[in-house]
């Protein structure tokens, strides 16, 4: 399943792939983030910080209330 979405990032720009050829063993696919991906991510942790911020906060107000019922 994951290679299916790393096609699918390499479709729309978001990685570069590559075979590595080095080395003993059979070959494999490396994957690096464009500089368009690199946005991308970045701009997904910032939607993501703030998201476990409110959170944090929700769960901090449940506490608050539940120790003013004891």
């Amino acid at each position: 399943m994951i290679y299916r979405h790393l096609r699918e990032l390499e479709e729309n720009g978001l990685v570069v792939s590559e075979w590595e050829t080095e080395g003993a063993g059979p070959a494999k696919r490396v994957y690096q983030l464009t500089t368009e991906g690199l946005e991308v991510l970045e701009f997904w942790i910032g939607y993501m910080k703030s998201q476990a911020e409110r959170l944090l906060k929700f769960i901090g107000m449940h506490q608050k209330l539940a120790k003013k019922k004891k």
